[in-house]
């Protein structure tokens, strides 16, 4: 794994989270969650000294190594584990138009 942002190594345990999470549809933690959901304020609360200097090389890594259909507004973390759930019960993929999950997100704010 090993992928770098600016001079920031994602720790593989990191990666491997934000894959199982892509690929297999299993949760990560709040942390990572919050950085799905590109909620920065939660992100911060939520990283610990670690992980704090971490959030750009992760950002980098969402937006340039996974589905923009799984990460980057309110509700995508709940929304792409349906998705996944959806595709183990159906033995195939399901991956939900793009325009009906902003659709489905902006009728969600009103």
């Amino acid at each position: 794994m090993s992928y770098s942002f600016r001079g920031l190594t994602l720790p593989d345990e990191l990666e491997a989270s934000i894959r199982r999470y892509v690929d297999q549809g299993i949760p990560t933690g709040g942390f990572l969650q919050a950085c799905i959901e590109n909620d920065l304020m939660e992100a911060c609360g939520r990283a610990d000294e670690q992980n704090w200097p971490l959030i750009p090389v992760i950002v980098a890594y969402l937006r340039n190594e996974c589905p923009g259909y799984c990460w980057g507004f309110n509700g995508a973390f709940q929304r792409w584990l349906e998705v996944k759930q959806k595709e183990r019960e159906s033995g195939r993929s399901f991956l939900p138009r793009v325009a009906d999950m902003y659709k489905r997100k902006a009728n969600e704010q009103k």
